[in-house]
């Protein structure tokens, strides 16, 4: 008897993120006309996750959404509504996922969340680039100069990190332009 509840209950555990994530992939945006503030609702339509955000996007498989909170600003939310992190803004939206990981800002350092919001790679870096091919370029002391409304990070040291934050190209005064992180 103990080894059926025992198995019983280990399927339940495995089974919960299965549970969540489709709960998160049936929840949608709706925006309310007459506020034009945004929530989420079911399945069924009822209403989930309040009205209370200026943008909202579609959740995630892994459960999260990016929003536009009118008092905070952008951030990844969860499906109960909580703030999981404050994602990098590209092009006036959340960054998007790229080999699995978007860039997340936290005080003045940027790391990696996956599609659950979970922090896979900490917030380390003053400025981190998008992967790509399982790498991304990093930098160490570089400062941010402005070119009208836009900018770009210059100076300092520049290296590359893989998937787990392992630093795979050492920090140096400049990289392979083709190919940085060979």
């Amino acid at each position: 008897m103990k080894r059926i509840a025992l198995g019983c209950l280990a399927l339940l555990c495995l089974s919960l993120p299965l549970i969540q994530t489709a709960h998160a992939i049936q929840l949608k945006p709706r925006e309310n006309p007459d506020t034009n503030l945004w929530g989420y609702v079911n399945a069924k339509g009822e209403l989930a996750l309040e009205e209370r955000f200026t943008l909202a996007g579609e959740f995630t498989s892994g459960g999260i959404a990016p929003v536009m909170d009118k008092d905070k600003g952008f951030a990844w939310i969860d499906t109960k509504g909580e703030i999981v992190a404050k994602p990098f803004i590209f092009d006036n939206w959340p960054d998007e996922f790229r080999e699995g990981l978007a860039r997340y800002v936290e005080g003045d350092k940027y790391g990696f969340i996956d599609n659950t919001g979970r922090k896979a790679i900490p917030a380390r870096f003053l400025w981190v680039e998008p992967f790509q091919d399982g790498h991304a370029v990093f930098c160490e002391g570089c400062k941010k100069v402005m070119y009208g409304e836009h900018w770009a990070m210059e100076g300092g040291l520049w290296g590359c990190i893989d998937h787990s934050g392992k630093v795979t190209t050492p920090p140096q005064k400049t990289l392979d332009s083709d190919n940085p992180c060979k």
